[in-house]
């Protein structure tokens, strides 16, 4: 028997990474307009339904793969709560009421961005994860488009510099996010035939690969207050503070004290940037000049 219920509903939508998205748009939405305003409502909302429309495609598309693994077997689909054909259906509703809600408000370039985020998440990244574990490298693409979205629906320029590099961020973040997850549940990813770094490198080189992608968002994230988002000494402070925190705690873990649980890891780098976003989204409210 199908059921369907709000948390079948939240969990086929994956509501806290669409939330995620979201909050990352609306940081550079915020960075580049410096208040808080009704005019974000519309376009954050559309950012939402497109993270949205991405991740139910993405369960339609890994329900034979998310039966295999026990994180992800209960997942609505899998699980036989909701059918493929209705989630398609929720799919198409949210895809189509992101473009409203841009097409609305003539938000072209937002809009553009968006689509062609969920094309390259669906079908560039979803079909490349089964062949190789670097797709996460053209897939941490996808992290970074919602900060171009944001920016521009505000009403900025993305070729500017401050989007770039927030962009640039997010990219190098997901990296180490991505294969953080995969190290955490890699006896499950194996046993549903998905390529992991250690079928290629040892665990002493995947660590190394993962500080080195760390350090790199880490760099990025003190360009930041370099480069136009911020001018205030207490951002810089604080931001650099996090960052050394950060690879401390990374090397101790990694090379020192050699935990075998990635778990805590992979929850302190996902803090590291919602702490990097709302500082961002501070600073222009309450700091700027």
């Amino acid at each position: 028997m199908h059921t369907f219920s709000i948390r079948n509903f939240l969990t086929l939508i994956r509501v806290t990474l669409s939330l995620a998205v979201t909050f990352s748009a609306f940081a550079a939405f915020i960075a580049y307009k410096g208040k808080i305003g009704v005019d974000c409502i519309a376009p954050m909302t559309a950012v939402f339904f497109l993270a949205a429309c991405a991740s139910v495609i993405n369960q339609i598309q890994e329900r034979k793969i998310d039966s295999l693994m026990e994180r992800t077997k209960n997942r609505p689909i899998p699980s036989g709560k909701i059918k493929p054909a209705a989630a398609m259906i929720i799919s198409i509703f949210f895809f189509s009421a992101g473009i409203f809600l841009f097409a609305l408000d003539k938000l072209w370039i937002p809009l553009i961005l968006g689509v062609g985020n969920v094309i390259w998440y669906n079908a560039v990244y979803t079909s490349l994860k089964m062949k190789t574990t670097f797709a996460v490298i053209p897939g941490a693409l996808v992290g970074a488009v919602p900060i171009l979205m944001g920016w521009s629906a505000a009403g900025g320029n993305i070729l500017d510099p401050e989007p770039l590099f927030l962009g640039l961020f997010m990219f190098f973040w997901q990296i180490p996010h991505f294969w953080l997850l995969m190290l955490t549940y890699e006896t499950a990813y194996k046993f549903a035939g998905i390529p992991t770094m250690t079928d290629h490198f040892s665990f002493f080189q995947v660590k190394r690969m993962i500080l080195v992608w760390l350090a790199a968002a880490s760099v990025t994230s003190l360009m930041l207050v370099t480069w136009g988002f911020s001018h205030h000494i207490l951002m810089a402070g604080l931001i650099l503070f996090l960052n050394i925190m950060l690879l401390i705690i990374t090397i101790y873990r990694f090379f020192i004290a050699r935990s075998g649980s990635f778990k805590l890891l992979f929850i302190m780098v996902n803090c590291f940037l919602f702490i990097v976003l709302f500082l961002l989204i501070a600073e222009r409210l309450f700091l700027s000049v």
